[in-house]
């Protein structure tokens, strides 16, 4: 996938993710995660989305 195609993706599933947050109750738990909640899991999704983002930014040849 080339640089392009990979900022593209990440702000599709970005804008994917947030439509379905959107309106969730933040407290309830995540079954897929023991002892997270929904809050817990924007927190944690979104920063990996940053750090992918910053990734292909840099076009970092290896991961950071």
């Amino acid at each position: 996938m080339d640089y392009s195609t990979h900022c593209d993706e990440l702000e599709i599933e970005g804008a994917r993710f947030v439509e379905l947050a959107r309106g969730a109750d933040v407290a309830a738990p995540v079954p897929a995660c023991p002892g997270w909640n929904v809050a817990n899991l924007l927190a944690h999704v979104g920063y990996v989305h940053r750090w992918s983002r910053y990734l292909v930014n840099v076009r970092a040849p290896q991961r950071i």
